[in-house]
């Protein structure tokens, strides 16, 4: 009984971490170190974190399928980026987040589907 309340317990503590997931990506790039985080929220949020540059130069843009540009940002000079963008005034449809460093990309698909927010996992492209 002791070991099913625990394992119980363990579930309970687990359960909100797997709710948010289908709203966040991680992706490690090819670089060591290099991480890119996206989440949602329910303000129609996207926030955009970027790890570990090492002051590489580094693009980050949002474009719908047809290239589109929604958002665009050159970051020089930094290790760290973050930014969060609004996506209340974009009509339904597959958007791409696209990451970009010497020669690497990172690339996520944002569904915006009427009020819901959904992330592809970030895939890193040489």
């Amino acid at each position: 009984m002791k070991r099913f309340t625990g394992m119980l317990l363990a579930f309970a503590l687990l359960l909100p971490g797997l709710t948010t997931f289908a709203n966040s990506s991680t992706q490690d790039g090819p670089k060591k170190g290099i991480k890119v985080k996206s989440t949602t929220n329910e303000d129609g949020q996207l926030e955009v974190r970027l790890i570990n540059l090492q002051k590489e130069d580094t693009t980050v843009k949002l474009e719908d399928m047809d290239g589109n540009e929604y958002y665009r940002k050159l970051i020089r000079n930094h290790n760290g980026f973050a930014r969060s963008l609004d996506l209340n005034d974009l009509a339904n449809g597959r958007y791409m987040l696209t990451v970009a460093q010497d020669g690497q990309k990172w690339v996520q698909v944002v569904l915006i589907d009427d009020d819901t927010v959904r992330l592809s996992k970030v895939v890193a492209k040489s």
